[in-house]
């Protein structure tokens, strides 16, 4: 009897604590950490580097026109924002000195032709050298016929002379009577000074011939002259064609230069009222906006992997959120130093993308309005696989070796599972070994979780 209530009093103390141990067991049994999980698949991965860019137009499609020449502008036509056609006036000049100075040139080379004409005519100098010739020839005649009257004069001389010794001799040994004497002495002294008449005319003539002999090459200098000043007239004459060539330019620069070279909206107006305005100064923008283009500046580490016709998004223009298709044009050869938001200096790369022509018709079909300097995201596309195992991103994580792990799913149990990767993005990894498609896998492990740890997949409570 008392062995029987000696157990019953074990069995009602043990009964309790068996319950809790089977409540412990069963607890144990059914703990289970709560997982997030993702199916591994097949199929395409894109690797890119993506930054905050703006957009742009090239140096060819966004043309600054300035002022001509140095003048007045009267006014400036299209507004900002306002379309306009090759050939439209943007501007209006005040032509009206530029006109003047087209006439003063038309003037200057008319009054050179003149000049050039009176210096061509050269009847009087062709007349005045023949009588110079014909005036020299007469007085070397004259000088001729002179000389010989002095040859002449001076025969006479000799023999009046000799006469007159003749009769002086007979006269003191014959003599002779005194009048013939005195003839004698007469005829000699007469023939004397008839020569000496003859040779002053002779020394006269000579003179004037000198003088005469001058006149032929006082006309060939002239002559030789006004060849000399011809030249000088006809460089003149060039300078003032040169002038007036240049004046018509200016002239018509003037009207031909501010008119619209492309079709185009107007970008910038620099000029909004009547004013004074020396050459080159600007006057209006125009550009293009169907030849827009969007650029970013990519750190050069991530700009080495960007070539020229990569494939590239423009994300930010459409009213959906969806990305324009684009190609890289250039990716610029030299770096630039640029201080990040943290104040840190960064190397960096200014990379232009072209939009393809089904973009431009995408942003007309939503009548979006796109202009210069707009704010957008550039993704550049640098690589790419098909058909290969993709997870996400965010099941990645580091071994205590530094490889690559992964948490897959098996049996409801985590599974640490070494593996391999391939191209990475923001939001995809290339599984290359390691995992096969359809392989469930943890996203974002907590520390918690290890390896053989029970998982409770969140897939199976939807």
């Amino acid at each position: 009897m008392n062995r029987q209530v000696r157990t019953g009093r074990v069995l009602l103390w043990a009964l309790p604590a068996l319950v809790v141990l089977a409540v412990l067991a069963l607890a144990l049994r059914g703990s289970r950490v709560a997982v997030q999980t993702s199916e591994a698949s097949t199929g395409q991965i894109i690797a890119f580097v993506e930054d905050r860019g703006r957009t742009s137009l090239p140096d060819e499609a966004r043309l600054t026109i300035s002022m001509p020449v140095d003048g007045r502008v009267l006014s400036v036509g299209p507004e900002i924002g306002e379309p306009v056609k090759s050939g439209q006036a943007l501007a209006v000049l005040d032509t009206k000195p530029l006109s003047l100075a087209v006439a003063q040139a038309k003037a200057a080379v008319e009054g050179n032709k003149v000049r050039l004409e009176l210096n061509a005519y050269d009847k009087l100098e062709k007349t005045a050298l023949r009588e110079a010739a014909d005036l020299t020839r007469l007085m070397a005649s004259v000088v001729e016929a002179s000389q010989k009257r002095v040859e002449s004069s001076k025969v006479r001389f000799d023999f009046a002379e000799l006469q007159k010794q003749s009769i002086e001799r007979l006269n003191s040994e014959d003599a002779a009577n005194a009048l013939e004497l005195q003839k004698a002495r007469t005829d000699a002294a007469a023939a004397g000074v008839d020569l000496s008449y003859q040779r002053f005319l002779l020394a006269a003539t000579r003179v004037i011939e000198e003088v005469v002999n001058l006149y032929p090459n006082a006309v060939t200098e002239l002559i030789e002259l006004k060849g000399i000043y011809r030249g000088s007239i006809e460089q003149q004459l060039a300078a003032s064609h040169a002038q007036l060539a240049e004046a018509e330019l200016r002239l018509g620069d003037a009207t031909e230069r501010v008119k619209s070279p492309i079709d185009g909206v107007v970008l910038e107006r620099y000029v909004t009222d009547e004013r004074l305005l020396t050459g080159g100064t600007p006057l209006i923008e125009v550009g293009d906006l169907s030849r827009l283009e969007a650029k970013v500046d990519l750190l050069t580490q991530d700009a080495v992997e960007v070539s020229v016709g990569d494939r590239a998004e423009v994300f930010g223009l459409l009213a959906d959120g969806s990305a324009l298709p684009a190609t890289v044009s250039r990716v610029d050869p030299t770096a630039f130093t640029k201080l990040s938001s943290l104040g840190v200096e960064e190397q960096r790369v200014w990379v232009t993308v072209s939009f393809d022509d089904k973009a431009m018709d995408s942003l007309r079909a939503q009548t979006r309005s796109v202009g210069a300097e707009y704010r957008v995201r550039v993704r550049v596309h640098t690589a790419e696989a098909d058909r290969t195992v993709i997870v996400p991103r965010s099941a990645l994580f580091r071994g205590d070796d530094g490889g690559w792990r992964v948490f897959t799913v098996r049996g409801g149990r985590a599974r640490l599972t070494p593996i391999t990767i391939g191209l990475v993005n923001d939001a995809q990894a290339q599984v290359v070994n390691g995992l096969d498609d359809a392989a469930v896998v943890v996203i974002a492990p907590g520390s918690d979780l290890h390896d053989g740890v029970r998982v409770s997949d969140d897939r199976a409570q939807h």
